[in-house]
Formats: C-alpha cells, sequence, structure tokens
C-alpha cells in the first residue's frame, strides 16, 4: 500500500512540475498584458478580465482608482526583474504568484501578482504594489 501511495505521489509530481513551466509561462504573458493595459490607463479592462477573486475583494471602481494612484503616483514601468515566482497546486485549482522588484518613472518598488489558472489562461486574482514612493509622493 505504502509502495502504491509513494508511486502516485511521484506520479503527481511529475505532472505538476511538467505544466508549472507552462503555468509561469501564462502568468507571465499576462503580466506583459497587465503593464500594457496599465500604460494605456485601461484599469477598467484588467478589472473586466480578472478573476472572480479579484471582484470579490474590490468593486471595479476601487481597483480603478488604486491603479489610477499609483499611475499619478509612480509612473509607468520602466524596468522589472522577476525575483520569486510561486506555482500552487490544490483541489481548489491552480494558483501563480510572481513577484516582481520594479522600477517606476518616479520610484521602485514590489509588485505581487496573483493569477488563477483556468484551463491554460492566467486570470488576475490579485495585485499590490510595496513602494514608500508611494507614500511620497
Amino acid at each position: 500500500m505504502k509502495a502504491v501511495l509513494f508511486f502516485l505521489s511521484l506520479v503527481i509530481f511529475a505532472t505538476a512540475s511538467c505544466s508549472s513551466g507552462d503555468d509561469l509561462v501564462a502568468a507571465e504573458r499576462e503580466v506583459a498584458k497587465f503593464r500594457q493595459s496599465y500604460e494605456a490607463e485601461a484599469f477598467e479592462a484588467i478589472y473586466d478580465q480578472g478573476a472572480d477573486e479579484l471582484r470579490k475583494v474590490q468593486s471595479k471602481q476601487a481597483f480603478a482608482t488604486l491603479l489610477e494612484a499609483i499611475k499619478r503616483k509612480l509612473g509607468d514601468v520602466t524596468n522589472t526583474k522577476l525575483v520569486s515566482s510561486n506555482v500552487n497546486y490544490s483541489a481548489g485549482g491552480t494558483v501563480v504568484t510572481l513577484q516582481y522588484a520594479t522600477v517606476f518613472e518616479h520610484g521602485k518598488g514590489s509588485e505581487r501578482f496573483v493569477f488563477r489558472l483556468a484551463g491554460k489562461k492566467a486570470l488576475l486574482g490579485g495585485y499590490t504594489v510595496n513602494s514608500a514612493d508611494l507614500l511620497i509622493r
């Protein structure tokens, strides 16, 4: 029995590790789309294309107001580097978290994107920016 459980665990791990790369690529692709929409100030479109979790946490207006404030205070992204990524597989679905060190036009900060995978598509479930420059400006 233990051998069967061990074998099943290996199969699940192997399957998950093969698709984790694909899941990361899908999430990174959505970050690029997010950045394009952010630059175009299409904040409501970002919200509309997000996951249900995003809409449960805040309204479209609150989300748009948040991104407007970030854009006004920090500006567009000038440089960014992925510093960590995590793919979490659970019975509730697959969640990909990406953490970036980002330089904006008027400051720097840490961005965190959380995506829920729906098939091969990554849907934005959460976005946060931590930046002292947000408080100063």
